[in-house]
């Protein structure tokens, strides 16, 4: 979602009381996005920042699939449905800490190394996870 719609959908319409010209620009930018999605997936705004917005998507999705309770992959280190609930609400959070450390400071090295270092874990358990990402 962008910034500016967040921003409208959160009750703070400032914005677009004092710059009231905005509004229809940003609602065509935003139907556009919406009805792109839906035919393929991803909007032309999506890809100016294509990680972020991977980020985002794999983040709903993984937590979205810790909660449901239909299956599990039952093989490997996942061999209980416990195991692969915990798998999941780990590595959603990793993407969704790597997202919100995006706006920070990224010049606090321990920090950026730390947080990468775990986007990397999740990004390596989508991977060997892949095929089982479903319900």
């Amino acid at each position: 979602m962008s910034y500016k719609l967040k921003i409208f959908l959160d009750g703070y319409w400032g914005w677009y009381v004092s710059h009231p010209w905005e509004f229809p620009k940003d609602f065509y930018k935003e139907a556009k996005a919406f009805l792109q999605r839906g035919w393929r997936g991803y909007a032309d705004s999506d890809v100016w920042s294509f990680d972020e917005y991977l980020k985002q998507v794999l983040a709903g999705g993984l937590k979205e699939l810790s909660k449901q309770e239909a299956t599990y992959p039952g093989i490997g280190t996942m061999d209980t449905f416990k195991k692969w609930q915990k798998a999941l609400k780990t590595n959603a959070k990793r993407f969704q800490d790597a997202l919100e450390y995006e706006g920070e400071d990224q010049y606090k090295l321990k920090k950026y190394k730390k947080i990468h270092k775990e986007q990397d874990k999740a990004l390596m358990f989508v991977r060997k996870w892949f095929d089982y990402l479903w319900w």
